[in-house]
């Protein structure tokens, strides 16, 4: 016996084998399968129930083997055979189609299982799936393989495994999705890695504003060449001695004077005086300062003489 169908919706044919197959049941099925494929789309999927067959004759599996030809020639797209408990038809059907079958060819053990794997494929089912289902390794996959960003979205939301999460941080292909799962990230070493290495500028910029590293954040506003980087690094600056090297040593302009601002500490803010190039930062720092004996000492021992003079005036000021 033996049924072909099919289902334009989902562009899928189905095609169920069981008992003997005599040769002239095998030019039927043919003859069906060609009618039925007509009406669908290239990249079609085949679910191939063949868990009641028993046997073919010899010339039935020469016409099996034409019609694989045939699905190869129309684009089939998967195959998802059904094949039960019993392996005596399985071993037989194989026989006749192994060597020709270069699709994408799976074996399942019963009609919903194929169904499912297939209907994974659809966007509606496949974020159906996610929504359902708990596995973490299922949902990390899906996070960052699945073909559309909302299924990716998705499965990335379900997912709590910090293991599973740093693997998606680091190796999706979706910068959005690897930014998400930094959101979500624990692990002071996995955000450190990314903040260095990840080839997206907003994604480092969210590992770094979840690190505290007061010597990592520091050094990076520092050193780092992305201007981007070194300002989220900087906003995570507590440390006003941290502050002061940043406005002393870091590589853009614009970073040192936005540590500088931050200054309030008054040994931090004669730390710059002393040592910072920028003129402009220095004249700020000194403004800033209240203590008499760091003024008097910058009043005198500064190497720039408007510098001196502006840390005399404070003293004047103070005196009067």
């Amino acid at each position: 016996m033996f049924s072909v169908k099919k289902n334009i919706k989902k562009n899928r044919l189905y095609i169920n084998l069981s008992g003997v197959i005599p040769v002239s049941d095998a030019k039927k099925i043919k003859t069906l399968i060609i009618k039925e494929i007509n009406d669908l789309q290239p990249n079609f999927d085949v679910i191939n129930d063949i868990s009641q067959f028993i046997s073919g004759h010899n010339e039935a599996g020469k016409t099996l083997q034409e019609i694989m030809l045939f699905f190869l020639d129309k684009k089939v797209n998967r195959v998802a055979r059904v094949v039960g408990d019993s392996n005596t038809g399985l071993i037989q059907f194989t026989n006749y189609t192994l060597k020709i079958e270069s699709y994408n060819l799976k074996y399942f053990s019963v009609l919903e299982e194929a169904e499912k794997y297939l209907d994974y494929e659809d966007y509606d089912a496949r974020g159906a799936t996610v929504e359902m289902v708990t596995s973490q390794t299922f949902l990390a996959d899906a996070a960052k393989n699945d073909k559309n960003w909302q299924v990716r979205e998705a499965a990335l939301e379900r997912l709590t495994n910090q293991r599973f999460l740093a693997d998606v941080a680091r190796n999706a292909g979706d910068k959005n999705i690897r930014s998400l799962a930094v959101l979500k990230l624990t692990d002071p070493k996995i955000l450190t890695y990314i903040a260095n290495n990840d080839k997206s500028i907003p994604v480092r910029v969210k590992a770094i504003g979840k690190l505290t590293d007061q010597n990592f954040l520091t050094n990076t506003a520092i050193s780092d060449n992305v201007w981007q980087v070194c300002e989220a690094a900087l906003e995570n600056i507590t440390s006003q001695n941290f502050l002061a090297d940043v406005a002393i040593k870091a590589k853009d302009s614009d970073i040192r004077a936005a540590a500088a601002k931050k200054l309030i500490a008054q040994t931090a803010l004669a730390k710059v005086v002393k040592n910072a190039k920028d003129f402009d930062i220095c004249k700020s720092a000194v403004a800033k300062i209240t203590s008499q004996n760091i003024l008097a000492d910058i009043a005198k021992n500064a190497k720039d003489n408007e510098i001196r003079m502006a840390a005399a005036k404070r003293l004047s000021y103070k005196s009067s």
